[in-house]
């Protein structure tokens, strides 16, 4: 839950909306709101899209989401 808190400061912090996020990865904006969320998982599409916005990392984003699931 960690890394969905992040993300939604960061788009707030930047004043970047979930509508431009969903634009930029090619999605429905509803997506990007369940991933701010919690609801579902972005992929790496939408990951890539949100880290060209924001400047930031998929780890500083996500955290280590990947290696969890490895777990």
């Amino acid at each position: 839950m960690k890394q969905v808190t992040r993300l939604k400061t960061e788009l707030f912090y930047r004043q970047i909306s979930q509508r431009k996020v969903a634009k930029k990865a090619g999605v429905d904006p509803a997506f990007i709101s369940r991933i701010c969320n919690g609801a579902n998982r972005p992929s790496k599409k939408v990951k890539e899209a949100i880290c060209e916005l924001t400047g930031l990392t998929e780890l500083q984003l996500f955290g280590g989401e990947e290696s969890k699931k490895a777990s």
